[in-house]
């Protein structure tokens, strides 16, 4: 498959990112959406050799039932979910023998990368299968780096790196938001306040949908979550712990009025 034709399932806020990421590298792809109401547009993308289905996780398992059973013989359905584990396993439910079926997250997006992905890295979750190389070979051609590993350590490993993220860029939104407060402008924020504030606002650019599928239907997700509650209550119990212990200390003087 020297060059592939190229489809995009989804033209949502990653789905429009990609298909112009892929546009810019000279691999124009044809673009359906579940809005659409012409079945020659679905037919002509299902026909292409390399589908990404880039839809939200919760709307994958209809739009794999939807797509993949009009798809060619010896073409390729590529989930393009954050999540990797369930929603392989409901592309490959839902494709015919016939589709190969491959896993790729994309460590970067319109937030992270907004004018070219050129230099990020991608996921490719799958064994060592033609088609899983195919793939491969895709995204590194666009200048992309190509990781390599299965859907249940990806999962793993993304609990508790981009979920921690963002659970602490919706925590400090949260926080905000319920003190009705902009920290944001601080005179004398620190640079890696600043930066803090940079992750925040770049995790909740994404919608609170993609923050909730990415924790409902990853299956590590609620022990990293729990693991990180437990260790900011330990170090609540320390600071606290030593709150007491120098309350003892005597208070410097106060030489305000002198």
């Amino acid at each position: 498959m020297p060059t592939p034709t190229i489809a995009v399932i989804g033209r949502g806020r990653f789905g429009a990112y990609w298909a112009n990421q892929l546009s810019l590298a000279a691999r124009t792809p044809l673009t359906w959406d579940i809005a659409d109401d012409d079945p020659a547009r679905l037919n002509a993308a299902a026909s292409c050799d390399i589908v990404f289905f880039t839809v939200p996780i919760r709307a994958q398992p209809d739009a794999a039932r939807a797509v993949t059973p009009l798809m060619r013989p010896g073409s390729i359905a590529v989930d393009a979910c954050t999540v990797k584990t369930l929603p392989l396993m409901w592309m490959r439910d839902a494709a015919p023998p016939h589709v190969h079926v491959v896993g790729v997250h994309h460590l970067f997006g319109p937030q992270s990368a907004p004018d070219t992905c050129r230099g990020q890295r991608a996921v490719v979750c799958d064994p060592r299968t033609p088609a899983a190389d195919a793939v491969a070979r895709l995204h590194e051609s666009m200048g992309i780096d190509v990781i390599r590993t299965t859907a249940e350590d990806h999962d793993h490993q993304v609990a508790y790196s981009q979920l921690l993220t963002h659970f602490i860029g919706r925590a400090i939104d949260a926080f905000n938001r319920s003190k009705s407060l902009d920290l944001t402008p601080l005179r004398m924020a620190t640079v890696t306040y600043r930066d803090l504030m940079h992750i925040k606002d770049v995790v909740c650019g994404n919608t609170w949908d993609l923050f909730e599928d990415m924790n409902t239907f990853n299956p590590s997700a609620h022990q990293a979550r729990q693991d990180i509650m437990n260790q900011l209550a330990n170090i609540h119990t320390l600071l606290n712990t030593a709150a007491t212990r120098n309350s003892t200390h005597p208070t410097p003087p106060d030489h305000s009025t002198t």
